[in-house]
């Protein structure tokens, strides 16, 4: 456990790197306009549909180009030779990602895990015809087994889709080093097994602290918008979009970090550990 933490603490740091690089501020107040338009989007109540629609476009936009940008930036500063920098291999970029979700919630690389989500929605469609159709009363009570075995298997597979997530984490990084869509997937899924549980740790350890950056923020917007400070309310606004603009950038930095750490950390191949034990052995022998 010393070493997750030695090892979350370097990428802790290292997530704050952007801010010795002044291209990267840029980013930063993309990352900050973001937030005050989803914000707006949230909390605008007289604000018509169609601002309030184009406000939350522009800041998935934003977002996106802030990923995209930054990811890119963190690689760089870690070594790693990367594709052209081009709009084509941006969208290529914006497409692996919406690959990587489908991957991921539908495990379409151990498709016998589906049959969890399928069976969990067949318990809780049965569960909610039997209490729907039997009314109320103690007859009504048999339907929570279905709906609780529904929901279980939906927790379950929830964890499923998780570990899906982690064992995925590497495929950015491929993309980016000059693999294609499906083999940056794919060789981000052969190159992880039985290390899912190792890097949600590693990435639990990184993120909650990043996370109270955001939080810090919520909690000062709250606090200015409190009755009788109601001058302070737009304050508390841009407060909290630059705190989680602090949060969005150092969070999308530290991927390089993450992605350096499970090449280091992943088990070596068969090939490889045969040929590390063979080394061994002659050195040994030497001696």
């Amino acid at each position: 456990m010393t070493d997750f933490i030695n090892d979350a603490v370097s990428i802790l740091k290292f997530s704050f790197s952007w801010l010795k690089r002044p291209n990267l501020w840029l980013c930063f107040l993309g990352g900050v306009i973001g937030y005050a338009l989803l914000n707006s989007f949230q909390s605008t109540a007289g604000m018509r549909l169609l601002y309030k629609g184009l406000s939350l476009l522009v800041a998935i936009i934003l977002f996106v180009v802030v990923d995209y940008l930054v990811t890119r930036a963190s690689m760089q500063l870690k070594g790693y030779k990367l594709i052209e920098n081009s709009p084509m291999n941006f969208i290529r970029f914006l497409i692996l990602g919406i690959y990587i979700l489908i991957v991921a919630v539908f495990s379409l690389f151990e498709l016998k895990f589906l049959a969890v989500a399928i069976a969990s929605v067949v318990f809780l469609a049965i569960g909610f015809a039997m209490a729907a159709t039997l009314g109320s009363g103690e007859i009504a009570f048999i339907a929570v087994v279905p709906l609780g075995l529904g929901a279980l298997l939906a927790l379950a597979y929830f964890v499923i889709t998780i570990r899906n997530v982690m064992r995925l984490i590497q495929a950015q990084g491929n993309f980016l080093t000059g693999k294609g869509i499906r083999e940056s997937t794919k060789l981000s899924w052969n190159t992880t097994p039985k290390m899912a549980g190792k890097i949600f740790i590693i990435n639990l350890l990184v993120s909650l602290p990043l996370a109270l950056i955001s939080y810090a923020g919520g909690i000062i917007e709250f606090l200015l918008n409190l009755p009788g400070n109601s001058e302070l309310a737009a304050a508390g606004a841009i407060i909290a979009a630059i705190f989680s603009g602090v949060m969005l950038i150092s969070t999308t930095t530290a991927y390089a970090g993450f992605y350096e750490w499970v090449n280091k950390a992943r088990p070596l191949r068969a090939g490889a550990k045969q040929a590390k034990i063979k080394e061994g052995k002659k050195a040994r022998a030497k001696k």
